[in-house]
Formats: structure tokens, sequence, C-alpha cells
């Protein structure tokens, strides 16, 4: 399979597991399996995501490009890292129950945040690829 193909659907499969994880948070959070769903759709979408990002690495190493020489990729790697930053700050809510209310806090901005970075992401990645 052409790894270029498979970075996109990696990096879509992601966005959806991500965009499916904030809208059970907000729509569904009076519901008893809010919870449950949201955690497994952010843990997905970390694998998945880290899936397409996999893929983008070997299709650069294959293609003889540099690593990071564009925006786009820039912008990957950020989001890459705020999505774990995200998904560790959600886990870690219920490892330190004490502290749970200021993590809870930082994991919905780091959430927006990183949303927010991915969805330019994508733009980018379509400006790279001549769709926009």
């Amino acid at each position: 399979m052409n790894l270029f193909y498979l970075h996109i659907g990696f990096m879509l499969v992601s966005m959806a597991l991500l965009l499916a994880g904030v809208a059970v948070a907000m729509v569904f959070r009076r519901k008893r399996w809010w919870l449950k769903v949201h955690r497994r759709a952010g843990i997905g979408a970390g694998f998945v995501l880290l899936g397409g990002f996999l893929a983008a690495i070997l299709l650069v190493s294959q293609s003889a490009g540099a690593h990071f020489a564009s925006p786009h990729t820039w912008l990957g790697g950020a989001t890459l890292l705020g999505a774990f930053m995200t998904l560790l700050l959600g886990l870690s809510s219920f490892r330190f129950p004490g502290h749970a209310p200021e993590i809870r806090a930082t994991h919905r901005v780091s959430g927006r945040l990183t949303g927010a970075m991915g969805l330019i992401t994508v733009l980018s990645g379509l400006i790279l690829i001549g769709v926009l």
C-alpha cells in the first residue's frame, strides 16, 4: 500500500476518533457511559495518530526528503505531542485524585488547543499537496 494514502487514512481516522471523543464529552456527559467511550476514543485516536506519524516518517525516508522540512511537519509533530499530553493528563486525573480538578482543567485546555492545532495541521497538509 502507498504510504501516502496510509498516512492520510490513519490521520482521518484519528481526527474522527478525536472529534467523537470531544463530542461525547460535550454532549453526552450526563449519560453513565460517556467516560468509557470518551476514554476509549482518546486512546484509540492516540494510537492511530502514532501510526499515521510513523507512516509519514517512512514516506519521507523512502523519498529521500528531509524530515521536518515544512510547516505541516512541525505542526504535525506538535499536534502529536499535544495529543499524547492531553491523553496522559486525562488518564492521570484518575491516578492522582487529590489533584483531579486541576488536572482536568488542564486536560480540557490541552484538548481544545490540540484539536485546533490538528485542524490547522490538516489544512496545512491539504495546502502542501495542492488541494487548497
